[in-house]
């Protein structure tokens, strides 16, 4: 991303090594990379694939963030390689999260007052 932004190395270097001097960053990053991880091993391990109520919800999604007709929207994906591919990860990130999701029993968080805290 900072690459895309057209930093220069030496701002790239100041951006690194603030984030690694960033404890709360730094923790947020490796906390997002592994669950990045753990849903892309359910991905292999379960052979999931998107499904395709899914992958038109977030086709719908695009369609009213970014004002296009459908047809602008469809050329636009065709067109663009990276954008195609960063729509089908999210659509298999979506995937992943409703199977995961389908498989657990979330438990209610036990309310706490100030005082006991």
């Amino acid at each position: 991303m900072l690459i895309q932004l057209g930093l220069s190395p030496e701002q790239l270097q100041e951006a690194f090594d603030g984030w690694r001097q960033d404890v709360s960053t730094r923790q947020e990053v490796e906390k997002r990379l592994r669950i990045a991880l753990g849903l892309q091993a359910i991905i292999m391990r379960d052979k999931l694939r998107p499904r395709r109520e899914d992958a038109e919800a977030l086709f719908e999604a695009l369609l009213e963030d970014t004002e296009l007709d459908r047809e602008e929207l469809v050329l636009l994906l065709q067109s663009n390689k990276g954008l195609a591919q960063r729509f089908d990860n999210l659509a298999m990130h979506v995937a992943a999260v409703h199977h995961v999701m389908s498989r657990i029993t979330p438990k209610p968080r036990a309310s706490r007052s100030l005082a006991e805290a």
